[in-house]
């Protein structure tokens, strides 16, 4: 059985890569006013030296993928979201009452991740 842990998806374009925030929360661990406010050199800031730490939380390290990809680190996203997709699938609240399963955002956000053409 899968565990559940419920947190708070604040939507991005597509929910490929939604920035999420635990439920609650009266510190902004996650750095979701940052992404909300699309201020992703912050979010890489303040999440970073978290997930050097923890690389098994998937709300954060969910919140560094949608950061790196918007500031082009794109390899970096995409090794992060497969890092997801290595630890238990975990269910997010999403701001529209729905659910999402963080495996589910993981594989959306690698399967829209753009392609890399060689210059001629």
């Amino acid at each position: 059985m899968n565990k559940v842990i419920f947190r708070l998806i604040v939507a991005a374009p597509l929910m490929l890569a939604p920035a999420v925030a635990l439920a609650g929360s009266p510190v902004d661990n996650y750095a979701a006013n940052a992404l909300t406010g699309a201020n992703y050199q912050q979010v890489v800031a303040k999440l970073e030296p978290l997930a050097k730490r923890d690389r098994s939380d998937e709300t954060l390290l969910l919140n560094l993928a949608m950061a790196y990809r918007h500031t082009g680190r794109h390899a970096d996203a995409d090794s992060l979201y497969r890092r997801v997709l290595t630890l238990d699938e975990v269910e997010l609240d999403t701001t529209t009452g729905g659910t999402i399963s963080s495996h589910v955002v993981a594989r959306r956000a690698l399967a829209a991740r753009p392609i890399a053409l060689s210059q001629r």
